[in-house]
């Protein structure tokens, strides 16, 4: 047995019950990053003001998802998730047009949507 195996043997039932506790903790570092992504990008205003509307459209739909999944209606849920996509490709098309495709503010998007793909995995 190596010494790695051991030391995951024992962090395992840690890990199962205080796993999402973790992650809450973790959780504001991606997204500092992508805010310190865009602010040092230098977009112009209209640039960062789609950002933050597609920021409010989000949380908007996070929490309807959230609420639609509470009661049970995965017909909606369906629907609000296609609403999700379609501001995904509203933002990529606003960020192709006012930053240019070869602009470092497209990684930024490429981690925001990986980290919108972790949120919805299920």
């Amino acid at each position: 047995m190596a010494v790695g195996e051991r030391l995951l043997e024992r962090a395992q039932p840690w890990l199962r019950s205080n796993g999402r506790e973790s992650v809450r903790v973790l959780l504001p570092l991606p997204a500092l990053m992508l805010a310190w992504g865009v602010a040092a990008s230098q977009l112009s205003i209209i640039a960062l003001l789609c950002f933050v509307l597609y920021s409010a459209i989000n949380l908007t739909l996070f929490a309807a998802l959230r609420h639609v999944y509470r009661q049970r209606r995965y017909q909606h849920a369906s629907m609000l998730m296609i609403c999700s996509a379609i501001s995904d490709a509203l933002l990529a098309a606003a960020i192709y047009f006012f930053a240019g495709p070869l602009s470092p503010v497209v990684l930024v998007f490429y981690a925001l949507m990986a980290l919108k793909a972790l949120r919805f995995r299920r």
